[in-house]
């Protein structure tokens, strides 16, 4: 059916399930990022629900949506995020409870003793030794106060809350400025950074010498740019600028140059993670770190972070830098991006910051794995859980 929007479609789809009178409830699969769906089914039914998620399909809605659904406390409500599809299958079987006279609370308690049961238990893998040392909070803040960001394409906000904190300017640049630089940079100067990924990526798959080529173009225009404006760090509206045609080129590997040359990029306009960013650099004094949108996985007991934003020094800008991968971009297979090869068996930190709540979320791992999954074209760095990820 053609429908206006997600909301219209399940109204649609609600509807016509009042009228059949044979449903006894919903397997809600998130396959993208705009999970109107299960919102309308949750609020316009009182039907059992199973929540689950497609593997990198709009992951950010279904925390978002689960962690909402978890807190309503809506009868009848149950989930499970893992990356096989057997453990789908497997908590979709407590449906047929229901068929044979089971109440939402047998569904519910069916569902969660699946997940629990499939969920491994922590294997108290202990970390290889890293010997960090980390500058105080006071430092920290003196050294980044004064920084700058620029934030290049649409929307965005909380850029006064952030100098207020942190005395980290975040400067809004539109398209034009970039993609101006990027039109009148020449195939001459863009040759030796084009010369350098060829020789240094351990593949390339699917990405043309041209698109390589244009993709070291606007490497050159964002670290012009930088210097231009005097900032240090720069977020862009990608996908928007891309899909638009506003920005020639993927910013993805122009990103991970930057961070070896000791400058901070990162991807979606991502105000927040650009902060995280240039703060953990300065604390750690010069570590870089990556941009993730969180899995969880309850197969493997694990969270993969997955995004398109990377490191190749992840021990500092000394270290030796890791393998990496140049593919076409995850969401369209078009374009360049970037796969780094992470180091397995060290202890990891991921950090956002909520502006204007004035909350930090820190959350500590250890990566075990790294995963290349065929498909996407992204950083993968699967981490064992320290906390209780079997807790309701």
């Amino acid at each position: 059916a053609k429908c206006k929007n997600k909301e219209e479609l399940a109204k649609k789809i609600v509807d016509e399930d009042n009228v059949a009178g044979d449903i006894v409830g919903y397997l809600v699969i998130q396959m993208n990022t705009a999970p109107d769906c299960l919102s309308y089914i949750l609020k316009n039914t009182d039907k059992p629900v199973l929540y689950c998620s497609y593997p990198y399909s709009g992951i950010g809605g279904w925390l978002t949506k689960n962690s909402a659904a978890i807190r309503s406390k809506r009868k009848g409500y149950a989930f499970i995020s893992s990356l096989s599809f057997d453990d789908t299958v497997g908590a979709a079987a407590a449906f047929s409870l229901l068929k044979r006279g089971g109440t939402s609370d047998d569904f519910v308690a069916a569902v969660t003793k699946y997940r629990l049961d499939h969920t491994p238990e922590y294997s108290g893998y202990t970390p290889k030794k890293d010997n960090l040392k980390c500058l105080s909070p006071e430092k920290t803040l003196a050294k980044v106060k004064g920084m700058k960001i620029l934030s290049v394409g649409n929307g965005g906000s909380g850029s006064k809350q952030i100098e207020d904190d942190f005395g980290i300017i975040v400067e809004p640049v539109p398209f034009k400025d970039v993609n101006d630089i990027w039109r009148v940079i020449t195939d001459e100067q863009a040759r030796p950074v084009f010369d350098k990924w060829k020789k240094e990526a351990r593949m390339i798959e699917n990405v043309s010498d041209a698109t390589l080529l244009g993709v070291a173009k606007m490497y050159l225009a964002m670290e012009a740019l930088l210097k231009k404006r005097g900032a240090q760090a720069i977020t862009i509206a990608c996908l928007d600028g891309c899909y638009k045609g506003q920005l020639g080129a993927y910013p993805c590997l122009g990103f991970m140059e930057l961070q070896a040359n000791g400058l901070i990029g990162a991807c979606e306009r991502d105000i927040s993670s650009t902060v995280a960013m240039m703060v953990l650099q300065a604390m750690t004094k010069g570590r870089m770190g990556y941009v993730s949108d969180p899995a969880m996985d309850s197969s493997h007991r694990a969270i993969v972070y997955a995004h398109c934003v990377c490191t190749r020094r992840f021990f500092g800008p000394d270290s030796e830098p890791v393998p990496f991968e140049i593919l076409t971009h995850s969401e369209d297979r078009m374009g360049a991006s970037v796969r780094a090869i992470a180091p397995v068996g060290y202890p990891t930190t991921s950090v956002r910051f909520l502006f204007g709540r004035r909350q930090l979320f820190v959350h500590p791992a250890i990566r075990v794995l790294f995963s290349a999954l065929e498909i996407v074209a992204h950083n993968f760095k699967c981490e064992d859980i320290i906390s209780y990820m079997k807790k309701d």
